[in-house]
């Protein structure tokens, strides 16, 4: 079980991630402003590009897509759809379900799907609005080594410019 710390900043495009034990032993702690810096990482977080491989889920669910947007439009079941291209060639689609509801998918340049978020809200009483930052969200990835990280909103602090 790991505690993950990540601190986004969309304006930049930068985010400081640290993944630490129950206990707080930081067992990784990264850097990403345009470059990714490793400031610690202990086995088994410290092979395979763990390191690249979370900087780019981070980036898929906090930042606009980098590329150029191809095309919008409405899927079958009534969703908006905005598929754009990354500059590397994979596409990634951004849903938004007629319920407010949305989901970003990731697929490689030959169009297999490799990773899904979806955002989950608080059910709130019917006075209350509803907040437009998810409770939740999930990533997945597909594929032999898939996972899936699951978020939960901790805190949302408005910043005044």
């Amino acid at each position: 079980m790991l505690i993950g710390v990540t601190i986004i900043s969309s304006r930049d495009k930068s985010a400081h991630c640290v993944l630490m034990t129950i206990e707080g032993l930081v067992v990784f702690d990264a850097t990403y402003d345009g470059k990714l810096v490793i400031k610690r990482a202990l086995t088994p977080f410290d092979h395979g590009g763990f390191a690249a491989g979370l900087i780019d889920d981070i980036r898929l669910i906090f930042f606009v897509p980098e590329g150029p947007r191809l095309e919008t439009g409405q899927a079958q079941n009534g969703a908006s759809v905005c598929r754009y291209q990354n500059p590397d060639g994979r596409i990634i689609d951004l849903v938004i379900r007629g319920d407010r509801s949305w989901q970003i998918r990731r697929y490689s340049r030959q169009l297999r799907l490799t990773g899904t978020v979806s955002a989950f809200f608080s059910k709130k009483s019917p006075t209350e609005k509803q907040s437009v930052i998810p409770a939740r969200l999930e990533l997945k990835a597909h594929g032999v080594a898939g996972y899936n990280l699951n978020m939960n909103l901790v805190e949302a602090v408005e910043l005044k410019p």
